[in-house]
């Protein structure tokens, strides 16, 4: 291997983590039972209830939506990111500077050029094999702290 092993590309599969899948379930869950247990019975509790009952469904057909528009998402040894359709056609995309990276989770929105819409990642970590994960986390992470200087 040439060079730092932190440079070498990632390919990224988009697909729904079932770690994630589980964490929206049981977040939504607990929001209907403290709507439940403050309201009561009250035309409020029930809107919320189904307000969040939307919200689920909608975030569950976007994660659909975004795995299913693109193969892979590419974050090559230059630090360029890449969204390959299903065809090969690669595009090229743009990190968001709403980036969220913690040591279990990263939220990556990733921008189409020309306003077309990109593919927001919820990466966990299995999502991605165990290197992967902590390449990509420490090349953003140092790419962020680099943009901060």
């Amino acid at each position: 291997m040439q060079g730092n092993g932190f440079t070498v590309p990632i390919r990224i599969v988009p697909q729904a983590s079932t770690r994630l899948r589980r964490a929206l379930i049981f977040g939504h869950l607990a929001l209907a039972a403290l709507v439940v247990l403050a309201c009561r019975s009250s035309l409020y509790g029930f809107c919320v209830l189904v307000a969040c009952g939307l919200h689920y469904r909608h975030w569950q057909q976007e994660l659909a939506a975004d795995c299913a528009r693109f193969a892979a998402v590419l974050f090559d040894s230059e630090g360029r990111w890449w969204l390959q359709a299903g065809a090969g056609k690669r595009i090229p995309a743009q990190l968001s500077t709403r980036v969220i990276i913690t040591p279990w989770l990263m939220v990556l929105p990733l921008l189409a050029p020309g306003g077309a819409r990109g593919i927001r990642l919820y990466l966990l970590r299995d999502n991605l094999p165990a290197d992967d994960f902590r390449r990509l986390r420490v090349r953003l992470l140092w790419q962020t702290s680099n943009d901060d200087l």
